[in-house]
């Protein structure tokens, strides 16, 4: 059996990519050319948890505890926030844009993830989760940016309609993603 590279997710919709988009380039200019692996704007997820090295024989039981992660979550939305980076602005190599999560919704389902995976035998995850959308990884040795590139973000809203597991394949062009299992949440 084939050992796939996974993580949940939830996928964007077109809106929100096309803001993310020109995000994306306006960042991009501040450094030169060529520089970082910016995200393709079809790429882009929010990540509730990596799974990392995951036997496919397993995905059918993974996709069925999804199911049931989502069986009583009803679609909410969150919005788009800021442009932030880590581990910090000084010497960026993750650049990102935030989502505003008020009523803490978000939280709670990636939670409820978090216990199913260590429920299915992976380790806790020891990094806090702050929900964010990748736009960009900068190399260690990238130059410092031309000037400030905290640019402002479009008003949106992300929908949180569904889970995604999906398998990913590190190219040298990028990862490329392959949705495996979906799990909507219930329509009130």
């Amino acid at each position: 059996m084939a050992v796939l590279r996974t993580f949940v997710a939830v996928a964007l919709p077109t809106s929100a990519q096309v803001a993310l988009r020109s995000v994306a380039a306006q960042v991009a200019s501040h450094w030169p050319a060529g520089v970082g692996r910016w995200v393709r704007p079809e790429s882009i997820h929010l990540t509730l948890r990596f799974l990392g090295d995951t036997d496919e024989a397993r995905v059918p039981a993974l996709g069925r505890g999804l199911n049931e992660v989502v069986a009583a979550a009803e679609p909410f939305a969150v919005s788009l926030g800021g442009v932030g980076c880590f581990p910090g602005p000084h010497r960026p190599r993750v650049i990102w844009v935030g989502l505003n999560d008020p009523a803490g919704r978000l939280r709670s389902l990636q939670a409820r993830v978090e216990a199913w995976a260590r429920g299915a035998g992976w380790e806790a995850e020891e990094r806090p989760f702050q929900p964010h959308l990748t736009l960009a990884r900068l190399p260690e040795e990238a130059p410092p940016p031309s000037s400030e590139w905290r640019v402002p973000v479009p008003s949106g809203d992300v929908p949180i309609d569904a889970l995604v597991l999906f398998a990913s394949r590190l190219r040298p062009g990028g990862a490329q993603y392959h949705r495996l299992h979906t799990a909507p949440l219930r329509l009130p």
